[in-house]
Order: C-alpha cells, then sequence, then structure tokens
C-alpha cells in the first residue's frame, strides 16, 4: 500500500477530468497550481482545515485574505474529489466570489463519501495586477452518505481448524475460473482467517517476487473507530505466500501548507500461519491472530474487512475486498463490515463437555449395572403357572433339598433317589421351576441360608461357609458374588442386625 499512497500524492495515477460546464481554462490552470504554491500566497483557507470531516451534505469553504497588497478582483473555487467506486480523481469547478467575504458553500447531495486520501480543494485569486494566486487544502474528508455495511456472524471453534468452517464469505473472482472464499472462527485464544482460492492456472514455481506479492490481507478494527483512514488503533496484517506475514501502520501528517500525506511502516509478525499449494489448484491460508495482539480482551463485534490477492489474466496481482470499494476506500474503516462473535456453546465448553461426558457414562454403567443385576439375578419362578405334577415333584425335591443342603455330599443322584425321580429328568424339572439348574439352585439355596447368618450371628465366614455346605470360604465367595454382586463382608456391614 505504501507505493499506492505515494502514487496518491505524487499524480502517477490522477486523471483530471472536468465536467460539462467547467471553462477549458480550468484545466490549464490546475497544472500550474503547484508551482504557484511555492510562494506566500495573499489568501488562505480558513476553513475546512486539514483532516476535518464532513459529515452534513453542505460544506463550506472560506479564504481569508493575507493583508495581500493588491485588490482581489475575484477567487475561483475547484475540488478535486473520488467518483463512487473509481480510483481516478477529478476536478470540478464549485463557483466564484468577487467581493468579501469569500465565502461559497457547496452543496454535497451529489459528491460520495471521500475517504482513505478525502478530497482536495483549491481556491484561485485573481488580483488587480491580472496575476493569480492560488492555494489548496487536502485530507477533507466526507462522510455524509449512508453507508450499508455486512454483517458476519463468526461462530466458536478450538484451535487447530486449518479448513473453511461453518458460512463463509464469498468473494468476487478476477477470472471466471477462480472462487474465493474465506471463513474465521474465534476462540479464547485467537481469532483465526482461513481463505481458500480455487485457481486452475495457479502454479507453485511461480518466482519468490511474485509468491511474495500473493495472499491475503487482514484488516481490523477492534474499537470500531470507524475513521475514514487507518489509524493506530487499525489492524491491517499481510499474509503472502512467500515470506513472514508483517503488520502495515499508517500515519496521517497534515501539513501547514494544507498538504496530507501517510508515512507506512511495517512490523514483522510471528504468526503460526499455515499456507498449503497445490499445483494447477490454488492455495489456501489459515492465519490466527492472537488476541493479546489486539488488546486485553476481544469485543463481541469487530470492524473488518478481507482483501485476496492473486493473479489476473494478465499475470498481474489483483486484490479482490470482501467489502465492494475502490481500491483506496477498501482500506477505510468508515466501510468495513462487521465480525459478531458468537456465544460458545455447551458442547465448546471442554470442561463442561467432560463433566457431562463423565456423569452421562457413570449414569449409563449404573443403569447397565442394574439391567445385568436384574437379568443375572437368580429367582424361582411362580409355582403357580406349573402343572400340577411338577409342582408336586419339585415340593418333594425342596424338602429333600431343604434337608440337606447344607450336606456337602449331596448330589443330584441322592436326591433323584430321595424323591423317586430319574436324575435325567430332575434337572429340567428344576430348571423349569426356578430357571437355575440343579447345581446352581444347590448353591443359592446355601447362599440364602449364609445371608441369615451374616446378617444374624458374629461366626466367620469361613466357619459359616463351612456350616453352610460350601467347600471353602473362596466359593463361598464366588456365589455371592455371582448371585448378589457383593462379598460376604460387604453384604455383612451393611446387613448385620446383632
Amino acid at each position: 500500500m505504501a507505493p499506492i499512497v505515494s502514487a496518491i500524492f505524487a499524480g502517477e495515477f490522477i486523471v483530471m477530468k472536468c465536467r460539462r460546464g467547467v471553462l477549458f481554462f480550468l484545466m490549464m490552470q490546475f497544472a500550474g497550481f503547484l508551482s504557484t504554491l511555492s510562494a506566500q500566497p495573499c489568501i488562505d483557507f480558513l476553513t475546512p482545515v486539514t483532516g476535518s470531516t464532513i459529515v452534513m451534505p453542505l460544506c463550506t469553504l472560506l479564504i481569508e485574505e493575507n493583508k495581500c497588497p493588491r485588490n482581489i478582483r475575484k477567487i475561483e473555487f475547484q475540488a478535486r474529489y473520488f467518483p463512487a467506486g473509481s480510483d481516478t480523481a477529478i476536478v470540478i469547478s464549485i463557483g466564484s466570489v468577487s467581493r468579501q467575504p469569500y465565502s461559497i458553500v457547496w452543496d454535497l447531495s451529489g459528491i460520495p463519501n471521500q475517504l482513505f486520501t478525502g478530497a482536495s480543494l483549491f481556491a484561485e485569486a485573481t488580483l488587480s495586477n491580472g496575476e493569480m494566486e492560488a492555494v489548496r487544502r487536502e485530507g477533507v474528508f466526507f462522510l455524509h452518505q449512508k453507508v450499508e455495511r455486512p454483517v458476519f456472524d463468526i461462530p466458536y471453534e478450538f484451535s487447530g481448524v486449518n479448513k473453511l468452517t461453518g458460512e463463509t464469505i464469498h468473494l468476487p473472482a478476477p477470472r471466471s475460473d477462480v472462487s474465493i472464499d474465506a471463513s474465521i472462527y474465534w476462540n479464547e485464544k485467537e481469532l483465526v482467517f482461513i481463505l481458500n482460492v480455487v485457481d486452475p492456472q495457479f502454479r507453485t514455481g511461480l518466482p519468490r517476487e511474485k509468491l511474495a506479492s500473493i495472499g491475503m490481507e487482514i484488516l481490523l478494527d477492534p474499537v470500531r473507530s470507524r475513521r475514514p483512514f487507518p489509524g493506530k488503533d487499525v489492524f491491517i496484517y499481510s499474509v503472502p505466500l512467500n515470506g513472514k506475514p508483517y503488520r502495515i501502520m499508517y500515519k496521517p501528517i497534515p501539513n501547514d501548507s494544507g498538504t496530507f500525506t501517510f508515512e507506512t511502516s511495517t512490523l514483522a509478525c510471528e504468526f503460526s500461519v499455515d499456507i498449503r499449494k497445490n499445483d494447477r489448484q490454488g492455495f489456501t491460508i489459515s492465519c490466527p491472530i492472537p488476541i493479546t495482539t489486539l488488546g486485553p480482551e476481544l469485543p463481541e463485534t469487530i470492524g473488518c474487512n478481507l482483501v485476496a490477492k492473486t493473479l489476473s489474466d494478465q499475470n498481474e496481482v489483483k486484490r479482490t475486498s470482501w467489502i465492494k470499494a475502490s481500491l483506496y476506500e477498501t482500506y477505510s474503516p468508515y466501510l468495513w463490515g462487521e465480525l459478531r462473535l458468537q456465544p460458545r456453546t455447551v458442547f465448546m465448553n471442554r470442561p463442561l463437555v467432560g463433566v457431562f461426558t463423565f456423569g452421562f457414562g457413570f449414569f449409563i454403567t449404573l443403569l447397565l449395572s442394574a439391567l445385568i443385576m436384574l437379568l443375572n439375578k437368580p429367582a424361582v419362578k411362580n409355582v403357580a403357572a406349573q402343572s400340577d405334577a411338577d409342582r408336586q415333584q419339585f415340593a418333594a425335591i425342596k424338602e429333600v433339598l431343604d434337608s440337606s443342603v447344607i450336606a456337602r455330599n449331596v448330589t443330584i443322584e441322592s436326591v433323584s433317589k430321595a424323591v423317586n425321580v430319574p436324575s435325567k429328568k430332575l434337572s429340567p424339572l428344576i430348571r423349569r421351576a426356578t430357571g437355575m439348574d440343579f447345581h446352581t439352585y444347590v448353591m443359592y439355596a446355601r447362599i440364602e441360608i449364609a445371608k441369615e447368618r451374616l446378617r444374624s450371628s458374629h461366626c466367620t465366614e469361613e466357619s459359616i461357609a463351612q456350616t453352610c455346605g460350601f467347600h471353602s470360604v473362596n466359593e463361598m465367595e464366588k456365589f455371592f458374588i455371582k448371585f448378589y454382586h457383593l462379598t460376604p463382608a460387604k453384604f455383612r456391614s451393611e446387613q448385620q442386625v446383632v
């Protein structure tokens, strides 16, 4: 941008055009303005002053006389400004005054806002001896026209995402076969800008100088100053495809002579930029800007503009701005859009998500454990749903088992013999009645006895296991856990009544 600003004041890209009705001699005289300004003129601008901002559709131009030894016949007022969407200035005649006060009111209703460098005003005095004196006033800004600024909501996202996410910003492209899109997200650490350029003519083997001129520019106004030109509170970052990113700083310098210039400087930035270049496909830039560089904290709304620098059909650098404006106005915070930070959702809060996940997992674990316990816990089936023969036979079996279950030598054969039921039919009959086979039912019956003794006595677990028919305390513990999902000691501590 520094060469661009210099070009503005050097006049390299300014073509003076006169509107219909402006006399031809104005074109000839304008060329001599700069040469006549070196001498001390008899007149000077009183208003407006350099750097002033006009927000009403009227601008008063007032000239004061500096003890001119020669009478002033008339003063001709002219202005140089930029038409809407153009980087080429035009010069118009505002009018003339032949007597004091040397003042004229300029109607700005047909003039677009004048931003970045502002408009230039000229006054040429014709003296009584035929000589001419000329003065100028530069850097006068007009903000009288209403501006519609685009608004973009940026979501919260964790660090590390370096591809387009969510809603994107579409930028116009220099060629029909090129597409340019950008997305933005934020978090507590950084504000991340991602630019994706699809360009089938892009080549990774371009010269370094050319790659250094291509990339992205990020323009931020955290305090939303809405000034016509970038000031100290504005951050402009350039991210080239070759080389380190850097910040561009502008310092406006108005002079007493009525001129207005910009002093520019750059500062290298140590951003962890991710750049991916694909031959014949294009490039992607992900640039995280630390929040600490923008201020103590990130405001909810930020003024912003994005500029993509690509190659045109003529292999020249083409600047494409999110904000539709001329080249110079692209860098005016007054026109920039607004970024609105969306609140962080519940699922984007890592500590809260961790607590929620743990709690939900713990609840599911308890639920599954209860379900498994319910499914695994043996229970005697409803005897009423059995046949009369089964009920009678099972009653006989239960009577025998109740009297002999604590005996270690109880077997299916001994019970079968006692109830006069073949052993092959005994186990299925018990299963139909209880849902358990013979061995499991015997262990279940022993555990029921052990439960009562654990609850109502102070006998040791070894003694209880021995008197209930278990071969060892480990066997009793094994089946206690199987049926009730806790150890005998735990059961005793919770249920003991004596």
